[in-house]
Order: C-alpha cells, then structure tokens, then sequence
C-alpha cells in the first residue's frame, strides 16, 4: 500500500518510519544502496557523541561501573596506560611516539576507543594489537578515563610532540 505524504505537525510511530525508509534497490545501484542507507543511519545516530562534551561522558552503566569523570579513576588510568602504552607507541602523557597522540584529542569518543582498545587496528605503518582476553573491560574503561580526561589537558612545556612515523 503507497503510503501518503506527512501532514505537517503530524506524528508516525517507529515501525512506521522503518517501513517508509526500507528501500526496496532497482536500477544499476542496488548493491550501493544496500551499503549507503546502514552508513548514513550509522552517521545520524553517531553525530550527537561527536560533539559530546566532558559533562556528557557515558554514564557508568554503560562503561562497567567505571566513572570517566572521576580523577582518581583517571589516574590509575594513567599509571596503566604509562605501564603498557606509552613506552612505545603513544608516548608520557599521550603526546605519540610511532602511534598516534591521545593527548588534547577530542575528537575521540569512548565508544570508538573502547573499540581500538579491544580489537585493535590493522594500518599499514600504524598498526595497534588487540587487547581482548589480555584487559578486563574494567580496565579498559580506566585507561579510556585517563585518555579522556587528556582532552583539554595543557600543553606540555619543554616538549614538542614525538614524531610520528
């Protein structure tokens, strides 16, 4: 059944929208529609967590009891991220080495954070191994607090950042 245009100011439940978005592919692009349509809905629902302020870090429940906001939760972060991740690839205090920086990084959301951490990255001359079965989520989730509390961290005087190679 054609469904007929919205009036303004007029309401559709969930599965209403759902079956108007579900296009059905003709033409010479059916096989690109199937990959576009998921990647933009992927895009809508991840725009608002890239502008995400400090005040809008996922809440505990969503990252294994662990409070990102907390200083004293960020700062055994650091001790475990100094331990494991800084010697060679993200260098003291997150300004890089041969991986990239974390420091005054904002761009980085905690959800694609945990994600590298977990499973790593395969790039050609930047790869970065997967942790799973090595950390606990807890873990992960403190190192994420420490990364995310470098946000808006100061400069740090004396040093230039290391290269990246």
């Amino acid at each position: 059944m054609p469904s007929r245009p919205l009036l303004r100011g007029e309401s559709i439940d969930a599965s209403e929208v759902a079956r108007r978005v579900t296009l059905k592919p003709r033409g010479c692009y059916p096989s690109l529609m199937r990959f576009f349509i998921p990647f933009v809905a992927l895009v809508l629902l991840a725009w608002p967590m890239a502008n995400a302020t400090a005040s809008e870090l996922l809440a505990p429940e969503h990252t294994a009891g662990v409070d990102l906001a907390d200083p004293e939760i960020a700062k055994r972060g650091g001790e475990m991220f100094n331990g494991m991740c800084a010697g060679y690839c993200h260098g003291t205090s997150g300004t890089a080495k041969r991986g990239p920086a974390v420091r005054n990084r904002p761009d980085l959301d905690e959800l694609s954070l945990y994600h590298t951490i977990l499973k790593g990255r395969k790039r050609s001359g930047n790869p970065m191994p997967p942790w799973e079965g090595l950390l606990t989520d807890e873990q992960i989730w403190t190192i994420i607090a420490y990364i995310v509390s470098l946000r808006e961290a100061p400069p740090l005087h004396g040093t230039e950042p290391e290269p990246t190679e």
